[in-house]
């Protein structure tokens, strides 16, 4: 598996939140999972995304963040640049990954997988 994305920092903004709170990516929005181009995720075969069953291939990634959790997609229209939404008919998979705090804070976005 891999993954291509940019890398967008923090710089003392509010990244998730409402936009009352005048949040970078409000809740319940449409976010492409970095910056600039839309985040593609490559499987090399057959695996598991949050315990359901993905096909080898290159997906579009992206979510709906919410304060509790994020609604996580993945999606065959690739090759994409900006904030350009997805065809969400092309959609593979849609699952929910509940939100977990670490405790430090991150500069950075990062994507890690497990």
């Amino acid at each position: 598996m891999s993954i291509e994305y940019s890398q967008p920092s923090v710089r003392d903004r509010v990244v998730f939140g409402t936009e009352a709170d005048g949040a970078l990516q409000p809740y319940g929005i449409y976010w492409r999972f970095g910056a600039n181009e839309s985040t593609e995720i490559m499987f090399n075969s057959s695996a598991t995304f949050n315990g359901e069953p993905i096909e080898a291939g290159t997906y579009k990634i992206y979510a709906f963040p919410g304060k509790e959790a994020f609604e996580i997609g993945l999606s065959t229209h690739v090759g994409t640049w900006g904030y350009s939404e997805p065809d969400y008919s092309l959609d593979v998979l849609r699952t929910n990954v509940p939100v977990t705090h670490s405790g430090e804070s991150t500069e950075a976005f990062t994507l890690l997988f497990e």
